[in-house]
């Protein structure tokens, strides 16, 4: 035990110094934000600023409507994340449970759908808003962004793992698909949709802030 817990002590000194590594950057960036602009350039990797002061948060807030950039961005990814959470459960549910003709066609579609690069899909997107005249809105925005190939593949594959005998039961005893999917399927994949929604979320919200 004493040897366990040793290592386990050397262990938590490595995790521990790399974190504060990790977290210098940001930590650099926030005390940044004190500094005028001649420390700024002239202060190297100093950590501290030596005259702490406001002027740059005044300057931005005075002439931008920062608040409103938060508020549209949140918005935006929030939708984002909510609907491809949900076509990305509905779909990965249709794929794994239910039989009809071509399934495995649809989702190897789906699938090569990931490869193709924003660069392609950009103008028709941005024609699609045009003539729905959704230009400069937070609906034109999130739009092109409510489904997600990667969401159906990565929910799916947590899906597969579910004997299919729970849903058979289900069935048996006239359960409809939506009550097996919400009370039986999604619970079981809980940890894979929570992991999607961060990532989705995340990306949504680095797309325009």
């Amino acid at each position: 035990m004493k040897i366990k817990k040793n290592k386990q002590w050397k262990y938590h000194v490595v995790l521990i110094g790399m974190s504060l590594l990790l977290l210098y950057p940001t930590v650099y960036m926030i005390s940044t934000s004190f500094k005028n602009m001649n420390e700024i350039y002239n202060s190297g990797l100093h950590l501290l600023p030596r005259h702490p002061t406001m002027e740059n948060y005044v300057s931005v807030f005075g002439s931008l409507d920062v608040v409103r950039f938060l508020l549209n961005s949140l918005a935006i990814a929030t939708l984002a994340m909510v609907m491809k959470i949900i076509t990305s459960v509905l779909a990965s549910y249709a794929l794994v449970f239910m039989d009809f003709r071509f399934k495995n066609a649809l989702f190897l579609f789906f699938s090569i759908t990931m490869f193709i690069p924003f660069s392609v899909v950009m103008l028709p997107n941005y024609l699609t808003i045009y003539n729905m005249k959704l230009l400069n809105t937070v609906i034109g925005v999130a739009l092109p962004m409510l489904a997600d190939a990667m969401g159906i593949f990565r929910i799916r594959q947590a899906m597969r793992t579910i004997p299919k005998s729970l849903v058979e039961a289900a069935r048996v005893d006239n359960v409809g698909h939506f009550t097996t999917m919400m009370r039986i399927v999604v619970p079981l994949v809980k940890p894979s949709v929570v992991a999607m929604s961060i990532y989705f979320f995340i990306n949504a919200w680095n797309e325009y802030f």
